[in-house]
């Protein structure tokens, strides 16, 4: 399975491929956390005067063996994180961007490297709030469930 995409990186991949999530995120779809500097930055997540744009971020979640699933099968459980400015256009955005991500990811399937197949399926919300972190910024989100197998076991 070497070089098999992961499957934060084909939840990113889908989101960046729709034109119309990125028009409403002109900061971009991150697979790491946004900085304005310093190592990783991620200067396209801010406009010229270094204020946030409207962007979302992709994180990685714990990986488990589903408890009543067959042998083998796995939930995976990453979060969307959306970031905007402190205003109503900034909440309007998250808002937006949530419901065209809603309907390209819950229930979408996707093939993995080892020829099984997974289902993504959104599970949660994060309400829309001032970002702990930065001061100038709102954060929003969503939780997904990915189930699916970790290896073809043949059945």
């Amino acid at each position: 399975m070497a070089g098999t995409p992961t499957t934060v990186t084909r939840i990113y991949n889908r989101l960046t491929g729709d034109n119309s999530l990125l028009t409403v995120l002109p900061g971009g779809i991150w697979d790491r956390a946004i900085k304005r500097e310093g190592v990783g930055a991620t200067p396209g997540a801010f406009d010229q005067y270094g204020d946030p744009l409207p962007a979302a971020v992709v994180m990685d979640g714990t990986d488990e063996q589903t408890a009543f699933g067959p042998d083998a099968s796995f939930q995976s459980f990453p979060w969307i994180y959306l970031y905007a400015q402190p205003h109503a256009n900034g909440k309007a955005a998250i808002a937006t961007a949530w419901d065209l991500m809603f309907s390209s990811l819950h229930k979408w399937r996707f093939a993995t490297g080892n020829g099984t197949d997974a289902e993504v399926h959104v599970i949660g919300r994060l309400g829309v709030m001032d970002d702990p972190d930065v001061d100038d910024r709102l954060l929003g989100g969503m939780r997904l469930q990915v189930t699916g197998l970790w290896r073809n076991t043949g059945g």
